[in-house]
């Protein structure tokens, strides 16, 4: 139709700032959707296990992969990649509940290996087979956590099970001769410590139990006690081992296994602290541990040896020993057989010595010659005897051989000349901080004003 003009199709109005696009959502936006960075922190996540990258993401992203990484993944991967304490602390936490971090030196990592390992080789049984995978797993894992172990504390050891073993509801023994073999069988032996101390370049402390813990109704002999083939393989770690501190307690370590150890310990040059208490340690065990204080390089501080076998030869051993060495600081020979003999002989040898501080002597059948012998060491040497301790010894209450006050009819006068001998020798002495003279028979006037004299010394120093 011509002359009339065509209406021209509406343009759709913009509306700049309001959504074009109906979803299916009503609420639908775009905050929910997740930014990139915070989808690949869970991938990293996710596959960390078998892509573990941590070196070259930024310290902002690497936190929280850290904070998400499960506590379950292989020490392979954990061990050498993971520094970060805070994954530790979970971990650790989540394995051992009552763990306390102050008594690894403030650090987790240290705290999970430490335990990890020592749990792991207490759990240990030891097979006779030449391949032996599990010893091999074993030393796996101990080689990943040596960099983090400083001290490590065995409370238990498995030994392998013994072939011939005693079937009570099998057939009887054919003769005397089998049942014999069979009582007198010696024990097993445990797992290979040279093995495992060779691998630990960082252990400083290192204590050891032979025997099984909690074996309730499966008791058996064998599992308690050190063999002379366990005592050699672990004296094989010692020359080159950077311990300061080692401990075999309760073990049933006697002259033979002591001589074996000592023999290998006089190679060592780091060792500080030596304890081989509750044990069987005779003369002879005494005299290969002597030997070892005088060697020119030896650095021992400390040697406990209480609840043992020694008597009068071998503290002359430790006597003589210590004439010559001034390193060593603190001697315990509680709960030996010293006796009096022993006991005297020993303060005499001991007035040539420079060096000991601390001298523990309780429960070794001590009396009055012991007690003169120690009069005279603290008059000329207590400058540098700090610490004594003589209890559990019947020192007083001697009979006296001169006229007293007190009077009993029909009996010998009693007076205490132990304590007054003592209390003369130690208000000589203005170094000694510490008198253990509980249960020594010692009158309670002359214990008292000892450790008055005691206490006033601890104060001027």
């Amino acid at each position: 139709m011509e002359g009339v003009a065509l209406e021209q199709p509406k343009k759709p109005a913009v509306n700049h700032g309001k959504r074009r696009i109906i979803a299916e959502d009503p609420e639908w936006n775009l905050a929910p959707v997740e930014r990139l960075s915070n989808v690949c922190v869970q991938v990293l996540v996710k596959n960390f296990e078998k892509n573990p990258v941590l070196k070259k993401i930024s310290q902002k992203y690497r936190d929280r992969i850290v904070s998400a990484i499960s506590t379950d993944i292989p020490l392979a991967i954990a061990a050498p990649l993971i520094p970060d304490e805070s994954y530790w602390e979970r971990r650790a936490k989540k394995t051992f509940k009552l763990a306390n971090v102050h008594e690894f030196g403030e650090s987790w990592k240290r705290l999970y290996f430490e335990l990890f390992i020592r749990d792991t080789i207490e759990a240990y049984k030891p097979i006779i087979d030449p391949a032996n995978e599990k010893l091999v797993q074993l030393l796996e894992k101990v080689r990943l956590g040596a960099p983090f172990i400083e001290k490590l504390s065995l409370r238990q050891l498995f030994p392998v099970e013994p072939t011939n073993t005693f079937n009570p509801h099998g057939p009887l023994l054919e003769n005397k001769n089998q049942l014999t073999e069979l009582m007198n069988e010696v024990s097993p032996d445990r797992v290979d410590l040279s093995l495992i101390l060779s691998q630990l370049t960082n252990l400083k402390d290192f204590s050891v139990y032979f025997g099984v813990k909690d074996c309730g109704i499966d008791f058996k002999w064998s599992y308690f006690g050190m063999t002379i083939t366990d005592a050699t393989k672990l004296s094989a770690a010692l020359p080159t081992c950077q311990l300061t501190r080692l401990s075999i307690t309760t073990s049933g370590v006697d002259d033979d296994r002591c001589r074996i150890l000592a023999n290998q310990l006089a190679k060592n040059q780091t060792i500080k602290t030596l304890d081989f208490c509750n044990n069987k340690i005779g003369d002879h065990g005494a005299r290969a541990l002597a030997t070892l204080l005088v060697q020119p390089n030896t650095v021992l501080e400390t040697l406990l040896l209480g609840n043992n076998m020694i008597g009068y030869e071998g503290v002359q051993f430790f006597g003589k020993a210590l004439q010559r060495n001034q390193k060593l600081q603190e001697l315990d020979l509680r709960l030996n057989r010293l006796g009096d003999e022993g006991g005297a002989v020993l303060l005499q040898l001991l007035e040539q010595n420079n060096g000991l501080a601390s001298l523990n002597l309780s429960g070794n059948a001590l009396g009055p010659k012991t007690v003169q012998s120690l009069a005279q060491l603290l008059k000329r040497n207590g400058e540098y005897l700090g610490k004594l301790d003589l209890s559990c010894n019947k020192l007083g209450q001697i009979p006296a051989q001169e006229d007293t006050d007190v009077v009993i009819p029909n009996q010998t006068p009693i007076v205490d000349t132990t304590g007054k001998t003592l209390l003369e020798a130690i208000s000589l002495n203005k170094y000694v901080t510490m008198f253990d003279l509980r249960m020594t028979d010692i009158s309670d006037e002359y214990h008292i004003a000892i450790q008055g004299i005691i206490a006033e010394n601890s104060q001027q120093l």
